[in-house]
């Protein structure tokens, strides 16, 4: 049995946190009639990317034999005759392929981040008149990409034989020729390119 097994595997993972989860914005003590303005901008990014390559070749050639027995040109003075009984030929081949399976974990980076709570945000003790503005913002993103590709080759070749037994030119007897029963049995599973994200 010959069996050729290639698997490629390519994770890439990308986090960026451009503020802080805990920063906070304060505006205080500006002067009279004072135009204050903040903005703040939570932006985090998962990019996840797994490539996945598989070639698999099975070649299975299986041959069982317990025929082409022969029995000739017997005497027997007794009368205990000729008995040809080779019994059973059996083969079972079970193949089972599994390749290209692709599990995402979460991003926990990014689920951390973006669950908390914003900003705390601190106005007081401006001057008379004054002008305070606060903008912000979170942005979450999560990209997964899985790909796959699976080659698979199963060549399977069973020959089985319990027959072809002889029994030719014999005296002083009965002849007997039992033939077996041939049993062949071929199972092939094949599991490819299986994506899973958690």
């Amino acid at each position: 049995m010959k069996k050729l097994l290639v698997i490629t595997f390519f994770a890439f993972v990308f986090a960026v946190v451009a503020t802080p989860a805990d920063a906070a914005v304060t505006i205080r003590r500006n002067g009279a009639g004072s135009w204050n303005k903040v903005w703040m901008k939570k932006w985090v990014k998962t990019e996840k990317e797994q490539n996945n390559f598989a070639h698999v070749g099975n070649n299975v050639m299986v041959k069982t034999n317990s025929g082409e027995n022969e029995a000739e040109e017997n005497t027997d003075g007794n009368g205990g005759g000729v008995i040809i009984d080779p019994g059973n030929a059996t083969s079972n081949i079970t193949i089972n392929n599994t390749a290209n399976e692709g599990i995402t974990i979460g991003p926990d980076e990014c689920d951390c981040v973006c669950q908390q709570a914003d900003p705390e945000v601190t106005i007081a003790r401006n001057g008379a008149n004054s002008h305070n503005w606060v903008s912000l913002s979170s942005h979450c993103i999560n990209e997964q990409e899985q790909n796959n590709k699976a080659i698979v080759h199963n060549d399977v070749v069973v020959k089985t034989n319990s027959g072809k037994n002889e029994a030719e030119e014999n005296t002083g007897g009965p002849v007997t020729v039992n033939s077996g029963n041939a049993n062949s049995t071929v199972t092939i599973t094949n599991t490819a390119n299986t994506n899973i994200s958690m």
